[in-house]
């Protein structure tokens, strides 16, 4: 049962580098100057400022918290089922604030 826990305390992380992985590709690869056809060159230029920072942010943390993952899991001695609730509880309330964040950063010019 502790290997179940300890796949599903993972994906969170995980999902955080690759989410971040694939908007830095996006980025790189023109999808988002298609995506922004239409759009001015400021609405351009901000959407890519805002995926850079956000993909940035989101393997950055997303490394982070796999650490986290590693470590409470060694370290701390609580049972795996409340221990997990509290990994994805943090893993969830730091992506919730990056969006806020790269949203603060957007509009604050």
């Amino acid at each position: 049962m502790e290997a179940f826990f300890w796949v599903m305390d993972s994906v969170l992380p995980t999902t955080l580098v690759l989410v971040g992985l694939w908007n830095k590709r996006k980025i790189q690869s023109g999808m988002l100057a298609a995506q922004c056809a239409d759009a001015p060159p400021e609405v351009k230029e901000d959407s890519e400022r805002a995926h850079r920072l956000a993909s940035r942010l989101l393997i950055l943390w997303g490394g982070i918290l796999a650490g986290f993952v590693i470590l409470m899991k060694l370290i701390v001695p609580l049972q795996p089922h409340y221990l997990s609730l509290i990994i994805n509880f943090v893993s969830i309330s730091v992506f919730i604030v990056i969006i806020f964040f790269v949203n603060y950063k957007r509009t604050d010019k």
